[in-house]
């Protein structure tokens, strides 16, 4: 897994490890850089910071646009049977 966020954020691989170990932790740019290719950092990032009602707005806004996507696979599916059968 270091070798990816290492690739992911342009980081030492070394400097990677010692993220997970404690030893050190991102600076701010590779902090930005790891909030960008992964909510569960980004979340992690405002919830600590004290903003957890963003992480809210994000995750009601993700529900919403699932949702609205289920309501259209559902209308579709009412439909099939309105279509004429080949045979």
């Amino acid at each position: 897994m270091p070798k990816t966020i290492a690739s992911l954020t342009l980081a030492n691989e070394r400097a990677v490890k010692n993220w997970f170990t404690g030893i050190n932790g991102p600076s701010g740019e590779f902090l930005i850089l790891l909030c960008r290719h992964s909510d569960t950092v980004l979340e992690t990032f405002l919830m600590l910071a004290g903003h957890g009602e963003l992480v809210k707005v994000k995750k009601f806004g993700d529900v919403k646009t699932k949702l609205n996507e289920m309501l259209l696979l559902l209308g579709d599916l009412e439909h099939l049977d309105d279509k004429p059968t080949i045979g």
